[in-house]
């Protein structure tokens, strides 16, 4: 079956291997769809995806395949290391890994922010959250 997301997708690869006609993605690999994309994804094995649906402006266009287990990361704290995944228009997506017990990463969003704990758990001024 193929499948054809009308606003674009993004995946990514949280374990196992993610495999299509364009190729076998990894974990750690996140992957950008745009809309008009269509594929026939598998897993030999099974893996776990986070995706999310809708995800692209009216003028992108731009398929995107990144291992984050390869890419550059930069310092922005003390011990804690992040990886920009895409950048179009207003919106910026990084990938962070804090440091346990780590000093916080002072950064301003004006137009928000979506922040998915994707190991353990995050505190900050406002609450706690949990990895599910």
């Amino acid at each position: 079956m193929r499948i054809h997301p009308p606003g674009g997708e993004e995946i990514f690869v949280l374990d196992g291997t993610f495999s299509g006609e364009t190729g076998d993605f990894t974990a750690g690999t996140n992957i950008r769809n745009s809309p008009g994309f269509t594929h026939a994804s598998f897993s030999r094995d099974g893996c776990v995806l986070f995706v999310k649906l809708h995800r692209f402006q009216a003028d992108e266009v731009a398929r995107i395949a990144l291992d984050t287990q390869r890419g550059e990361w930069f310092l922005p704290a003390s011990g804690s290391q992040a990886q920009r995944l895409h950048r179009h228009g207003e919106e910026s997506v990084v990938l962070v890994k804090l440091a346990a017990n780590g000093p916080v990463i002072a950064h301003d969003h004006p137009g928000g922010e979506k922040i998915y704990v994707l190991d353990e758990v995050l505190e900050d001024e406002v609450g706690t959250y949990l990895w599910a």
